[in-house]
């Protein structure tokens, strides 16, 4: 079971990106995982950064997990997230906000 304090997070976002065929969409992923491990040890209530591909390799899904949103506010005001904001806007990202209704994990 994973211990819920180290994963507990109260906001998500969910960002999806669309990306054109002339894309290659590794690099993209591979970016993605880059400023999320540059940036999130600098911010406080920063949990967890998951990127998923689509199958047929047309798309990518951000998962991006905070503490709060106000944590997130707080990350995406400032220098860093705008330049996460600059790059993203060129794949005009479907942004969703969430919060948990529930988790089941196993280690």
């Amino acid at each position: 079971m994973t211990n819920p304090e180290k994963r507990a997070s109260a906001f998500a976002i969910l960002t999806t990106y669309e990306v054109p065929e002339t894309t290659p969409i590794n690099p993209l992923a591979a970016r993605a995982l880059e400023l999320a491990l540059a940036y999130g040890s600098r911010h406080d209530g920063f949990v967890s950064c998951r990127v998923f591909e689509g199958e047929d390799r047309t798309s990518i899904v951000v998962l991006t997990e905070w503490t709060s949103r106000d944590a997130f506010e707080a990350f995406r005001s400032g220098p860093d997230g705008q330049q996460i904001v600059a790059e993203a806007v060129e794949y005009h990202p479907k942004i969703r906000f969430l919060i948990p209704a529930g988790q089941v994990a196993l280690d």
